[in-house]
């Protein structure tokens, strides 16, 4: 079940294991896992990405993005301001991940700049 919430990007987020929420960010986020797993995905984008805790990810705006918890309640925390080096890092992240796994898709999504 997705529940839409219009200020999913507020301060942090706790889901339950097996809860979906969904929004759009005004502005450019950046969010960190900061407990559990998560599965996101970003209207647009041609893959999903699965997150665990540590984990930071650049939210674009104006798209719709949905957060759903794996099998284990998890939190995510939206960082005050997205910057250059916080998205750098979650692309490179994911880039590391998507290598490991044998896919492409991580190299495709933009870092978080501070515009």
């Amino acid at each position: 079940m997705v529940n839409i919430m219009r200020e999913l990007f507020a301060n942090s987020l706790n889901l339950q294991a097996g809860q979906a929420v969904s929004g759009v960010a005004r502005k450019t986020r950046s969010l960190r896992i900061a407990s559990g797993r998560v599965w996101i995905t970003v209207e647009g984008e041609l893959s999903d990405y699965w997150l665990d805790a540590g984990a930071t990810f650049c939210v674009p705006a104006g798209r719709l993005v949905v957060i759903e918890a794996d099998k284990l309640d998890s939190r995510v925390d939206f960082l005050s301001r997205p910057s250059a080096a916080a998205g750098l890092a979650a692309q490179l992240g994911r880039l590391t991940q998507g290598l490991l796994a044998g896919k492409r898709h991580a190299a495709n999504a933009a870092p978080c700049s501070s515009h």
